[in-house]
């Protein structure tokens, strides 16, 4: 799901005068990716379906996970279980899911840090798009070598925070260090904008953000 959303994102926002060549290397890359995929792979994916009764029992025991970790929330909805605790805690509301992962990032997240952890974690992930699209508006003020580079940063950030989010959907990415790397690279973005803005706009810029 995260590589299909990131390569959709790409070829939407790719800037016109690449598109094409991005397309291109999109396919390059997938015929790849097909040829090293190892079989069982495509035997797992033939098995997603919306239909119930077609499910395999691992993605069935997803959505029961799901399922039980609403209820979980609802007993502990300030500070959740605990960092760490879900696996010990979920075979209480299904007990046949004991000491199983939800794969995914949010329901681990407001499971382990409550309401408020998944508010913060949501405001942080929305904020990294947020910093991105304001570095890409702002980039109009400088030479064009220097603007068509914060431009492709902008382009290539928001297409690996769209793959992140997705992949955060099937698989448990709350304690990987890669996730926070990625949401902070933004503000490195922002930061080096603000360097490269003339004098007096990078005055304005830092009292208005």
């Amino acid at each position: 799901m995260g590589i299909a959303g990131g390569a959709l994102a790409a070829i939407l926002l790719a800037p016109k005068k690449h598109r094409g060549k991005i397309m291109v290397g999109l396919a390059i890359a997938l015929a790849g990716g097909i040829y090293l995929t190892d079989p069982g792979f495509f035997r797992r994916a033939s098995t997603i379906t919306t239909k119930e009764e077609e499910m395999d029992s691992s993605a069935r025991s997803r959505v029961e996970i799901w399922e039980a970790s609403v209820d979980l929330l609802c007993d502990h909805p300030l500070l959740g279980v605990g960092a760490g605790n879900f696996f010990q805690t979920i075979g209480r509301y299904n007990p046949k899911h004991k000491g199983r992962d939800a794969h995914n990032t949010y329901v681990r997240c407001y499971s382990e840090l409550g309401i408020p952890g998944i508010v913060v974690f949501l405001a942080v992930a929305t904020s990294s798009i947020l910093i991105v699209r304001r570095a890409h508006a702002r980039a109009d003020n400088l030479d064009p070598e220097q603007q068509d580079r914060i431009l492709y940063y902008s382009y290539m950030m928001v297409v690996s925070l769209i793959t992140l989010f997705g992949c955060a959907l099937t698989m448990t990415l709350l304690y990987n260090e890669f996730l926070w790397w990625i949401l902070a690279i933004p503000i490195c973005l922002e930061r080096a904008l603000q360097n490269l803005q003339p004098r007096g706009v990078r005055l304005a810029t830092l009292r208005h953000p």
